[in-house]
């Protein structure tokens, strides 16, 4: 079995960020099932969002972490996940 290589010929992301990489990494990596070179540089992240929704069910969080939640939600536009760059 192989795995094959394409290039990527574009990333197109939205015109507003949902969130802070750094300030909002301990809650996103929470839900993070993916996440490429986040560094200095930035990178990917990709987060479940089946976790996110469960999480919103069931536990509390401070208004703006929640506020950030829901947006990824949205985000997803009905996806099990949903991919961000981080720059």
């Amino acid at each position: 079995m192989s795995v094959n290589a394409y290039k990527v010929i574009i990333i197109k992301t939205a015109d507003r960020p949902t969130f802070n990489c750094w300030s909002d990494f301990d809650l996103i990596q929470e839900f993070a099932v993916n996440s490429q070179s986040i560094s200095d540089n930035g990178g990917f992240i990709e987060i479940d969002i089946n976790e996110v929704k469960e999480a919103l069910q069931l536990r509390e969080f401070e208004p703006e972490d929640r506020d950030t939640l829901n947006q990824i939600v949205i985000d997803a536009n009905g996806e099990e996940y949903v991919t961000y760059k981080c720059y």
